[in-house]
């Protein structure tokens, strides 16, 4: 939704999709991307990661939002100087690790190690 917000906001008059999403978690792709090997996504809220993937057998060591609080505005994070990209990018990370904000973020990076069962 940030993606559509910032660079296609018009695009929601076609919310029907948002709402596919929001209510069940799958966005169906479009025909013509079918045949160019897109799938139908499934998206899991953030507080279902780590309990799907436990329930696999893996056990949890890490969560992290990966773009987090620098989402979208990468351009002018990378145009900064060395220091003050470094402090954004261990601010990003130290704040990737806070559960209240994998909601807000594109993508959640699950880390766990398989148990021997």
């Amino acid at each position: 939704m940030r993606w559509v917000v910032k660079n296609a906001p018009d695009s929601y008059q076609h919310h029907e999709a948002a709402e596919q999403i929001l209510n069940t978690g799958i966005q169906r792709a479009r025909p013509d991307a079918i045949r160019f090997g897109k799938t139908n996504p499934n998206f899991a809220h953030p507080t279902e990661v780590r309990s799907l993937m436990e329930s696999e057998g893996f056990k949890t060591l890490d969560l992290i939002a990966c773009e987090g609080v620098v989402s979208l505005i990468e351009e002018k994070i990378n145009e900064l100087s060395v220091e003050l990209w470094e402090a954004w990018v261990e601010l990003n990370y130290r704040l990737g690790r806070d559960p209240s904000i994998h909601g807000a973020a594109e993508h959640v990076l699950y880390a766990g190690r398989k148990v021997q069962r």
